[in-house]
């Protein structure tokens, strides 16, 4: 996959030990979206755009999943709660894609509000 400001080439080490574009700083969850939105008919390219945003983002999302449940009081061990919302954030981010504006902002930023709305609309039921 290719930076969508400078081009340049994410290589598989490159998106294990950074997160943003080496030559221009573009994050690069804001590249593997548009490329998302971009190749929607090219399934394999969606996969591994989904792939690479999934990697980015699971341990964050997991750990504020943990925060707000353990904010909320679920008493025990709730890890099977946990997975079932990061499943439920996940499928949310796949049928709401098409939402995510590049123009508007950095899909960090959508990705992280999304997560946040649908954290407190699940836990405060």
């Amino acid at each position: 996959m290719k930076c969508i400001k400078c081009g340049y080439e994410i290589l598989e080490q490159d998106n294990e030990r950074m997160n943003k574009c080496p030559v221009c700083d573009t994050d690069f969850l804001d590249t593997y979206a548009y490329i998302y939105l971009k190749d929607s008919s090219d399934i394999k390219t969606q996969n591994e755009a989904f792939r690479r945003i999934y990697r980015n983002t699971w341990q964050w999302v997991k750990g504020l999943v943990k925060e707000r449940m353990d904010t909320y009081d679920h008493p025990g061990d709730f890890e099977d709660e946990v997975q079932d919302l990061m499943n439920d954030i996940y499928i949310k981010a796949i049928k709401n894609f098409r939402c995510y504006n590049p123009k508007k902002g950095g899909f960090r930023t959508w990705f992280d509000q999304m997560v946040l709305n649908h954290l407190h609309e699940q836990i405060q039921d």
